[in-house]
């Protein structure tokens, strides 16, 4: 019952109850604040509890809050969407198995989307040997089928908040990397460059000393400390060749006409270490933007892996995370089964 209808029926029914005129208004006006605040708790409710797929260490005082991490303080999503309105070329960093990062992807690259009409999106995921597709899909099943076919290996349906964006506003999907064939004759040669269509992106001795010391731990951290050191520098160059094939592929499609956005590890949006740091060769400014998984050691937004001398990313978005178990330990468990079958 709206609160006209109330006031319409209390003074109706004035001759049994003997309302005055201002007992009516006077209920109508407590009706009105009650509903209002009930509005407003429920307004909150929902800001401060969104719905996440992921299950640990929702409590975690850093989970749903955003990062500026140059200025190092915590933003709305006003200061996200003023940095996407001037901004080029757009990096959306990842933990790849964690669902709750690639719908926080989907909902970047529709604001996005809506500021940049020529959106192109493109995958880490997709090397460019077997991805020549270039149509813009209208059909999930078959957009769908096409990724699982030619890149295999990836979980594509906790994806699907980006597919289907892309489905949905006829957004191109292009690929950014190199085969594993290419990535491993890059570590085994001399070879600095990459060239396509005329654009040359060079990769070797872009990264300082400081920087590459600083990749350096991050690879051997996530082969968690068991890596040899003869295997170390060819990791290094490879991630380097990645790097700059994202770049490339970025900057060919900003060359056509395009406004890109990157989907991709959390490592390689890196302002310090990754792609924008060959991009800028090309004297390309990108927004670098990652999802993180909150870790319960760690409360404070400054111990979260940043750049000691620069800003790693340009926001953070916090998430909770997606398994409590240590990839350490499924990791040594895949090194014993490998060398069991070897044997």
């Amino acid at each position: 019952m709206s609160l006209m209808s109330l006031r319409d029926e209390l003074r109706n029914k004035g001759n049994i109850v003997n309302f005055t005129s201002d007992a009516v208004n006077s209920l109508l006006l407590s009706a009105f604040f009650a509903f209002f605040i009930l509005l407003l708790c429920s307004t909150r409710s929902a800001q401060a509890a969104p719905i996440w797929q992921s299950s640990e260490h929702l409590e975690h005082p850093l989970v749903a809050k955003i990062y500026d991490s140059k200025q190092r303080q915590f933003v709305s999503q006003y200061a996200v969407d003023r940095a996407l309105k001037e901004a080029n070329i757009l990096l959306l960093g990842e933990t790849h198995s964690n669902i709750d990062h690639h719908r926080g992807q989907a909902k970047l690259l529709a604001r996005w989307q809506r500021q940049h009409q020529n959106t192109a999106i493109v995958f880490e995921m997709l090397s460019l040997d077997s991805w020549q597709q270039q149509d813009r899909w209208r059909d999930r099943a078959a957009l769908s089928a096409n990724l699982e076919k030619y890149a295999k290996g990836w979980d594509w349906s906790i994806y699907t908040a980006i597919t289907d964006l892309a489905v949905i506003k006829q957004l191109p999907i292009l690929a950014a990397n190199l085969s594993q064939q290419q990535l491993r004759a890059y570590a085994s040669d001399e070879r600095c460059s990459i060239e396509r269509e005329g654009l040359l992106m060079r990769f070797c001795d872009v990264l300082k000393a400081e920087p590459v010391a600083r990749l350096q731990t991050l690879i051997d951290r996530s082969h968690c400390g068991m890596l040899q050191l003869k295997h170390i520098p060819p990791l290094l160059k490879m991630q380097a060749a990645k790097d700059a094939s994202f770049a490339l592929s970025l900057w060919q499609a900003q060359q056509s006409g395009a406004a890109p956005v990157l989907i991709s590890g959390s490592v390689h949006v890196r302002k310090d270490i990754g792609v924008p740091v060959y991009l800028s060769q090309s004297g390309i400014a990108a927004v670098s933007i990652t999802f993180l998984e909150v870790d319960p050691e760690f409360l404070n937004a400054t111990d979260y892996d940043l750049a000691e001398d620069e800003s790693s990313y340009d926001f953070i978005y916090f998430t909770p995370a997606s398994s409590a178990l240590d990839p350490c330990v499924e990791f040594k468990q895949q090194l014993l089964d490998m060398r069991h079958k070897q044997k």
